[in-house]
């Protein structure tokens, strides 16, 4: 896996931590984190789907059934099956809420 440089890292990381620190869990998306020039270096850096593989993520945690996830690398996105046609499903977002909720379980 292409790994995201120690910096990007970290502010991935302090991203995450001020957002759960005000609250905010679930209110970090891609609409309120855009493809900045930070976001763009982030996606450059590291494919989310690669980050998946790292956390043993196979399909969306949120069903019984094992729904697919799919992911967009170049923008760093990703969005289970049933979020995207049948829009039943909060398992989608962005690279920062992937590693949310890969971290937090």
């Amino acid at each position: 896996m292409q790994q995201l440089d120690k910096k990007l890292f970290e502010e991935l990381e302090k991203e995450i931590k001020s957002s759960d620190a005000h609250g905010h869990q679930n209110r970090i998306t891609t609409s309120t984190i855009p493809q900045t020039e930070w976001m763009r270096k982030v996606t450059a850096a590291v494919k989310i789907s690669d980050l998946a593989d790292e956390f043993g993520v196979t399909s969306c945690p949120n069903h019984t059934k094992s729904y697919p996830i799919d992911f967009d690398d170049s923008r760093g996105f990703f969005i289970c099956i049933k979020a995207k046609y049948d829009n039943i499903c909060d398992f989608k977002g962005n690279i920062v809420d992937f590693m949310r909720r890969c971290k937090n379980g």
